[in-house]
């Protein structure tokens, strides 16, 4: 659409409208996806009215973030062209989208840990000294960090500190999705519960996958991917790659390049 209203082939008004359906079709996919964690009553770290928004924020920077790395990747080898002003804009947008992510998270660990008692406090401990730490100091030092390259007009006018930040950004939503899924499991809501049948459990369950990395990884979480879902994983993360090269291929981005 944004090819066809470059060459006079579009409206603007079809654009604003298909990227205003675009924007609320992500906005609800994102937030489904939300609430079928959050509406997990027994599942602490999953039970928060905060888990759409979160969702949405996690969203917006690892989006931003990716599509900061492909810029600069594109415009490095010559394949788009894109203005220092554009660039440092979305710099600033990203580092505008981390910290609103930044202060949801400190949110619902404030209100789960204020107690000082229950599954959300323990599952707290767990994240600053526990096994969800690593995860945890990965996503919220990456992204102070890339506040402060992105904050910092100076540091934002480099290009490799903007691919830094961009990088940390996306690296720490995928720890929170991590640490998301890892804690939810991390404290049985039954006292004495047996795990279920076919969850891996431990180091035990990752070694029986026949790879020491999965089982160093695993640690002491109560429940670490199988080589099945890794596998799942990185088919999906291949075909998106995929999809991206045939339109690099096919798609015109810019007047000098030719497809």
């Amino acid at each position: 659409m944004l090819l066809s209203q470059g060459k006079g082939k579009a409206s603007d008004s079809a654009l604003k409208l298909v990227s205003l359906l675009a924007f609320v079709v992500a906005i609800l996919v994102h937030s489904v996806t939300a609430w079928i964690f959050s509406l997990n009553i027994a599942r602490p770290f999953w039970n928060t009215a905060l888990m759409a928004p979160w969702f949405v924020s996690s969203a917006l920077v690892s989006g931003l973030g990716l599509v900061l790395i492909l810029v600069l990747v594109l415009r490095k080898t010559g394949h788009l062209s894109v203005s220092e002003g554009d660039l440092g804009k979305m710099g600033k947008l990203l580092g505008v989208f981390v910290a609103v992510d930044l202060f949801l998270f400190f949110c619902d660990l404030l209100t789960g840990g204020y107690t000082g008692a229950g599954t959300e406090f323990e599952l707290g401990a767990q994240m600053l000294a526990g096994p969800l730490a690593p995860f945890f100091w990965t996503e919220v030092v990456g992204g102070l960090v890339a506040l402060v390259l992105m904050f910092a007009p100076s540091l934002r006018a480099l290009r490799p500190a903007v691919m830094v930040a961009a990088v940390l950004a996306v690296l720490g939503v995928l720890m929170k999705r991590v640490q998301l899924i890892e804690g939810g499991f991390q404290i049985p809501n039954l006292t004495y519960a047996a795990a279920p049948v076919g969850l891996p459990v431990g180091d035990a369950a990752a070694g029986s996958l026949g790879s020491p990395g999965l089982a160093s990884a695993a640690g002491t979480l109560v429940y670490w991917p199988t080589g099945y879902e890794a596998a799942l994983s990185l088919c999906v993360v291949s075909l998106g790659v995929c999809l991206f090269l045939l339109a690099l291929y096919f798609l015109p981005l810019s007047d000098e390049t030719e497809h």
